[in-house]
């Protein structure tokens, strides 16, 4: 994924974009299923398993951490949003079957809506409540 127009790919969008097409996708699914028994949405508008490749094979140096795109140094921000797209890729339920990827086991579920993993959301929201 890119930012915008004549930007290079960058792995902090693999959460920016990857997310936004995961609720997108929520919200049709929900809507039209609900308003058409026909409707089917089996597939996403991106390949979760060659974006996971894409970020493990080019955005992770040897030395750890994650970079925007092969070439640079890695950094926090891109480390944080590289394993947050990792974890979507991981966590929506792709072609009806959640959980299959490469990063499954090692990565908890994040919440797309505020980029904190789903637990300690729970957390927080029974703290307060």
């Amino acid at each position: 994924f890119n930012g915008r127009t004549n930007k290079l790919a960058d792995s902090c969008y693999s959460f920016w974009n990857g997310g936004l097409l995961c609720l997108v996708h929520d919200v049709l699914h929900r809507t039209v299923l609900a308003d058409c028994e026909h409707a089917e949405f089996s597939s996403y508008a991106f390949d979760p398993t060659a974006l996971q490749e894409w970020i493990l094979c080019c955005c992770q140096p040897a030395g750890g951490g994650f970079r925007d795109k092969p070439g640079k140094r890695p950094d926090y921000y891109h480390t944080c949003y590289s394993l947050s797209g990792l974890s979507l890729c991981r966590s929506c339920p792709w072609d009806g079957h959640a959980g299959e990827s490469p990063a499954e086991s090692a990565l908890p579920k994040v919440n797309l809506l505020c980029n904190i993993r789903t637990d300690r959301l729970k957390e927080a929201q029974e703290l307060i409540m």
